[in-house]
């Protein structure tokens, strides 16, 4: 670093302390370091671009723009990415992504749980629902990257994540008798059913049927799910609203539904849809979980109204995201924290995905749903830090790859880039199929 940035790093508190900016209009804004950062300036640009001013009391430094005129910088407007989305840019970012959490793998096929960039601190305690979400991940990654690094470090960690999981007679559960048991064990079988053929045998084929059953005892007659197995055998009717893991169920019996065609996970999975859509229709409960596996029952069963409520579903899953093209929020979606997440950008598009191939199969349009796709894959990637927009943390490598909570939280947590990475291989998916709409975004974006 130069000793320039080197003093303004030691003195900054990440995340917290902004830079007030004055705009050539006599406007004062106030953004994060990674906020222009992230929009294309370089350590060189910055120098050249701002100099110090006197300390504001919002902030430890404050900058004046030195460049004046027509070619002046507009910091307001710059918030569109400075590279075009191209099939390129995602795949680069899926890989870097994918990279950080095959680096940060311990022996034993734990990952790192949360990073700190700031601070350059591993922050304690971990999470076996997350770990099985990031082997599913990097497996399906595996199936079209085809690197061996990848499968390599999904069997150790699939090696740890079977060392957790609980049998209880013919049922099998990860997180037995904590409140994560459905979610756990969901995604374990989703995990274990994208091993690699070579690597799927009889012994994995039969432990994902027992996490199965493991599913199957804590469903009602209404095709809801008991939260945990205290429930079930205390019979407390299910939550009819709950989040996220009935959705994974329905998505991790669909899956063992297709491979392993029994009649107990066809009734299992009808159930579950129809209860899901039930509550959709009554409550307004959505889940992107939920979607993935709506157009799952409907594909198999060939159904138009199953595929239709994942429709009607993802659209309002979808609703409200940011279209402002002056924005530095532009693709994402206003959350319960207040700022939006990365996280839950990418959970939407994992069920875009998905949607778009159902939603066109009933002749509804989707063009829109498209534009929301590419707008929240440039929010995600404006989220990784990479070699451009990391040189002020104490050590940036250690950043690199990793996809920050939110655009004022720099914490790196491993879920987090499990999401992304299925969400951008959604968008490189439509990026194939319409190489146009790529370049009807970009000329979108230098519009706006």
């Amino acid at each position: 670093l130069s000793p320039s940035l080197r003093a303004l790093s030691n003195a900054w508190t990440y995340g917290t302390d902004g830079v007030a900016l004055r705009e050539q209009d006599g406007r004062d804004i106030i953004l994060t370091p990674v906020d222009y950062l992230g929009r294309g300036l370089t350590e060189n640009a910055l120098l050249s671009e701002f100099k110090p001013v006197q300390c504001s009391p919002l902030t430890i430094f404050s900058w004046v723009c030195r460049s004046s005129g027509p070619g002046a910088i507009s910091l307001q407007g710059g918030a569109t990415p400075s590279k075009p989305l191209t099939p390129s840019i995602v795949r680069k970012a899926v890989l870097r992504a994918a990279r950080y959490l095959m680096l940060r793998q311990e022996k034993s096929g734990r990952f790192r749980y949360e990073y700190d960039p700031c601070k350059d601190g591993i922050v304690e305690g971990y999470n076996m629902v997350r770990h099985a979400g990031v082997l599913w991940a990097l497996l399906r990654l595996y199936k079209s990257a085809k690197d061996e690094r990848l499968l390599q470090c999904s069997l150790r960690g699939t090696k740890y994540l079977i060392q957790q999981l609980e049998r209880d007679g013919s049922c099998a559960y990860l997180g037995r008798d904590g409140r994560s048991v459905l979610g756990g064990t969901a995604l374990s079988i989703l995990a274990l059913l994208n091993l690699p053929p070579e690597h799927k045998t009889a012994k994995m084929m039969a432990l994902s049927r027992a996490l199965g059953k493991g599913l199957l005892s804590l469903q009602h007659s209404s095709g809801a799910f008991y939260i945990t197995l205290a429930d079930q055998k205390a019979g407390r009717l299910p939550n009819p609203t709950p989040r996220f893991y009935p959705g994974e169920c329905l998505l991790a019996i669909c899956q063992l539904w297709r491979q392993d065609n029994h009649d107990r996970w066809s009734l299992a999975a009808r159930r579950a849809a129809h209860n899901q859509i039930t509550n959709f229709r009554q409550n307004g409960t959505t889940c992107h979980w939920s979607v993935q596996g709506l157009v799952e029952v409907g594909d198999i069963l060939h159904s138009r109204p199953i595929l239709g409520a994942a429709s009607d579903m993802v659209r309002v899953l979808v609703a409200r995201q940011c279209s402002d093209l002056n924005s530095p929020l532009l693709g994402s979606w206003p959350t319960s924290i207040g700022a939006p997440t990365a996280c839950s950008a990418a959970c939407r598009l994992e069920a875009l995905g998905p949607a778009l191939e159902a939603i066109r199969s009933l002749d509804e349009p989707v063009a829109d749903l498209e534009n929301i796709m590419l707008r929240a894959t440039q929010f995600i990637i404006s989220q990784q830090f990479c070699e451009e927009n990391s040189f002020l943390l104490p050590q940036p490598k250690e950043a690199i790859g990793g996809i920050r909570r939110t655009p004022h939280i720099f914490a790196i947590r491993m879920d987090i880039n499990q999401h992304a990475i299925a969400a951008l291989l959604n968008t490189l998916t439509l990026l194939h199929q319409r190489p146009c709409l790529a370049a009807a975004l970009r000329e979108e974006s230098q519009q706006g």
